[in-house]
């Protein structure tokens, strides 16, 4: 029964703060990384599920989440050497060493206002932008979004998958 309960509260976070760590993680790496970004998103959920389980939440849920899908894609990037980091950078130190509090509750810094203008690009069409920001800025699924859109589900994922490209 608790594993139920920590399933539905890591939803919840989930849900909630996946458009933030989206638009965290686009800002800080590029959007050519968007694919990559959300495996690493994904991977921090099922992590989170398996751990949160047994230990229960960390205090700050959000900054959980974002430090394991920052670790996550840095390790995928690493693996295949899209992104090379000089021994002496810093800025890879810096990745490990994240603030254990970030402050992304009820806020929308900069990085999501710059997601919000890159799903809305005029270039691309309505609906493709309408699929994009609620998928990645809201954190709705495949499945509700083709709800709204009255749309099959299979349409909404083609549709997400070519504005990716666009």
């Amino acid at each position: 029964m608790e594993q139920s309960k920590n399933n539905h509260f890591v939803a919840h976070v989930f849900r909630h703060e996946y458009g933030k760590i989206i638009s965290y993680l686009v800002h800080k790496f590029a959007p050519s990384y968007l694919e990559k970004i959300e495996d690493a998103v994904q991977e921090s959920l099922i992590k989170a599920m398996q751990v949160w389980g047994y230990k229960g939440p960390p205090k700050n849920p959000t900054a959980w989440l974002l430090r394991v899908a920052n670790n996550q894609l840095i390790d995928s990037l690493r693996r295949d050497k899209k992104i090379i980091f000089d021994e002496n950078d810093r800025s890879l130190e810096k990745e490990k060493t994240m603030p254990d509090e970030i402050e992304l509750d009820y806020t929308i810094n900069d990085s999501q206002l710059k997601m919000i203008f890159a799903c809305c690009h005029p270039s691309l069409s309505k609906e493709y932008q309408i699929i994009l920001s609620l998928k990645l800025i809201g954190g709705f699924g495949n499945k509700e979004i083709a709800r709204a859109m009255l749309k099959k589900e299979e349409a909404v994922a083609k549709s997400f998958t070519r504005a990716k490209k666009d």
